[in-house]
């Protein structure tokens, strides 16, 4: 079982850039485990179907704005993500200090957790989904559309 994987934020942006440079469809999620919103993103079970409907596409689930001792490993473990590797952003800021949480992330802007990014075409940012928890039917249509030919 994978475990929490905590490292700087700049050497998660890193790791990132490098993954979604290559040929692909790559999700960056970007969640906390204290946020509400995150939560109820994960309890539909849907992220475990969608990794099983798109084994191909790359999977990364980053916790931001977290300053509890517990990162969200035990958490993704609880819905069906236990072979997913947590990745800590550490330095991102956290959940009391609202000033001091990262608003940029792999250079787009981050405002709201959930966040779902996905990217296509060796880095291209296809889609950004900076709202909060996202339907399973809505992101299916949107990992088709990823590996579409436009």
């Amino acid at each position: 079982m994978p475990s929490a994987i905590p490292a700087t934020l700049a050497d998660v942006e890193a790791h990132l850039r490098e993954r979604i440079a290559t040929d692909g469809v790559h999700v960056v999620h970007l969640w906390a485990p204290w946020c509400d919103n995150s939560l109820r993103d994960l309890e539909s079970g849907g992220w475990a179907r969608l990794r099983e409907q798109f084994p191909e596409a790359s999977f990364a689930f980053v916790t931001v704005w977290n300053d509890d001792e517990e990162p969200g490993r035990t958490v993704l473990d609880g819905h069906g993500l236990a072979d997913l590797p947590e990745l800590v952003a550490q330095g991102s800021g956290t959940h009391a200090d609202k000033a001091s949480r990262v608003r940029t992330f792999l250079d787009h802007r981050l405002a709201w957790i959930p966040s779902t990014w996905i990217f296509n075409r060796n880095g291209e940012r296809a889609f950004a989904l900076d709202y909060g928890e996202m339907h399973e039917g809505t992101l299916a249509s949107l990992f088709n559309a990823a590996y579409g030919r436009w």
